[in-house]
């Protein structure tokens, strides 16, 4: 799998960061500071609006290495965190 296919796909990768981010009990600025990407970078990153391939392939390296994954487990990442319960209401006569 190649980075250009990750970068055509960055929305979805940004996606995939911020699930990764909720996942493993981190803060964006935990996380920025565990990947050396700086706030604004990671932001742009998850918002899928870095438009230059070569900061794309460097931010996105740092991630991978820091999370021990590849291209494809970012790309097909599934998130593990449950979605919000619904609140359930029981009436009473008392």
């Amino acid at each position: 799998m190649s980075m250009e296919l990750l970068f055509e796909n960055r929305k979805l990768i940004g996606k995939n960061i911020l699930n990764i981010i909720k996942d493993k009990g981190y803060t964006k600025s935990s996380f920025s500071r565990l990947t050396n990407i700086s706030r604004p970078t990671l932001d742009k990153l998850i918002k899928g609006e870095v438009d230059s391939l070569a900061t794309f392939k460097t931010h996105i390296q740092k991630i991978l290495d820091s999370q021990n994954m590849d291209e494809e487990q970012l790309l097909n990442y599934v998130p593990k965190y449950k979605a919000k319960k619904e609140l359930v209401f029981a009436l009473s006569d008392n």
